[in-house]
Order: C-alpha cells, then sequence, then structure tokens
C-alpha cells in the first residue's frame, strides 16, 4: 500500500524496476470527506509498469463496474417516461435539453420551485427488493440543486408505506454565486438494515423552500442509479 490520494496527484514510489501498478477507486461516501472508503462496485485499475529512480511515472487510470453489479434503478432523463411519481408535491420533474443545464447526454431532469409551488416530492415508481443480509447497497447521483434536497428510504407492505428513512440531505451546490454539479455516492446500506423489513422499497426525493428565504430554486438531477450485487 502506497497511500490514498485526491487525483491527480504526484506521489514518491521508494521501489524500482518491473511491478504491478493497482489503483483502487474510491469514493467519499455521502459526500463526506471523512468517509473515504473503497467503492465496492468499481473494477480496479492494474498495468505493468518499469518504474526508474527519479523519474516521473505518468499513469491515466479509467475504470468500469464489475461484471456481477446489479442495477436496481437507473434514471438518465433521456427517455421520455420519467421513473419518478412526483404526484405528491406542488411541481413535477421535467426533461430539459438547455445545453447550459444539461450534466450529460442530450437531456436532465429539472425541478423549478416557487413560494407558490414551494414543495418537490418524487418517489421512484419501481418497487426495489432488497435484501438486507447481502452486499452493500449504493445510490448514485449527479445532482446541480440551488435548495437542499433529502433522499428517503421508504419500506413497503400489502398495507403501504410502514416507514421512512432519511438517508442523506444534499446541500446547495451553489458556491461562488453559480450552481455547480456535484457526483453524490450514497450509502444506502445502513439505512435499509435500520428500517422496518418491508416486502419491497422506494427511493424519495424531498425539497422545500416554504420556509426559506429563496424566492425560487432550481434543482438538476442527472444518472440515478440504485446498485447491489
Amino acid at each position: 500500500m502506497i497511500g490514498a490520494f485526491e487525483l491527480p496527484a504526484t506521489f514518491p514510489v521508494l521501489l524500482s524496476g518491473n511491478k504491478t501498478i493497482k489503483v483502487y477507486p474510491g469514493i467519499k461516501s455521502g459526500g463526506s470527506v471523512s468517509l473515504r472508503i473503497e467503492y465496492p462496485f468499481y473494477k480496479y485499475y492494474s498495468i505493468d509498469s518499469t518504474l526508474i529512480p527519479n523519474k516521473i511515472t505518468t499513469l491515466s487510470p479509467t475504470v468500469s463496474y464489475w461484471e456481477d453489479t446489479k442495477f436496481a434503478w437507473i434514471e438518465d432523463f433521456e427517455d421520455p417516461s420519467i421513473s419518478l411519481d412526483t404526484s405528491l408535491g406542488d411541481v413535477t420533474i421535467n426533461r430539459t435539453q438547455d445545453k447550459s443545464l444539461v450534466f450529460e447526454g442530450t437531456t436532465s431532469g429539472k425541478i423549478s420551485l416557487t413560494k407558490q409551488k414551494p414543495k418537490f416530492i418524487g418517489i421512484s415508481t419501481d418497487n426495489f427488493t432488497l435484501d438486507r443480509n447481502t452486499g452493500k447497497k449504493f445510490m448514485e447521483m449527479n445532482y446541480n440543486t440551488e435548495t437542499t434536497l433529502g433522499v428517503i428510504l421508504m419500506s413497503y407492505n400489502s398495507s403501504g408505506v410502514i416507514a421512512e428513512t432519511p438517508i442523506v440531505f444534499l446541500f446547495s451546490t451553489n458556491k461562488t454565486g453559480k450552481s455547480e454539479w456535484n457526483k453524490i455516492y450514497i450509502d444506502v446500506t445502513d439505512a435499509l438494515e435500520q428500517t422496518f423489513i418491508g416486502e419491497y422499497y422506494k427511493i424519495k426525493l424531498t425539497a422545500d423552500i416554504t420556509s426559506s428565504e429563496l424566492n425560487e430554486a432550481t434543482i438538476l438531477l442527472d444518472n440515478i442509479k440504485l446498485l447491489h450485487f
């Protein structure tokens, strides 16, 4: 083990000669700088290289998902049908093709809040059967928000909702007067273990500027994924 580094980085390696170098992708779990972990769904990068003393060896690692990764949910907003039920809130989520707002591809999801319509509630339309006893469960998402966005795990049985367990609250990405895109890796495992056992689960996204000083707020979303093994 040489160390953990936020890339790009240049660091010393007190070895020389023919070596196999492995780079394991790490993430900030839940966006926390104090919870940096190796991401279980990404393959590590491996290359054979010759290390020469007093010379910099440059690597450009690329990674992909392990083949046995299961995607319970993918919402990239490229399809006209959006897999979020917004009927419980004041506003819906729309697809935008405005290049200044799109993160990737041709389309992203856009939520527009105002004082007249201040509340967004989006619940995944799919039902997820997640085994509490096997492996990690993570949610990935690109987001760009001017207000707080909540991510909640909902547990259901045949009678309906039996529990709502908050997972994380994402704060405004507005920096220097302009909101920026951010990537979040959300560990769903602990919330799943702490909530009531359900027959199935859903993900809920919420935002509300009712008591905020904001008169309006825009939330942009892209590449929502729920992963497990």
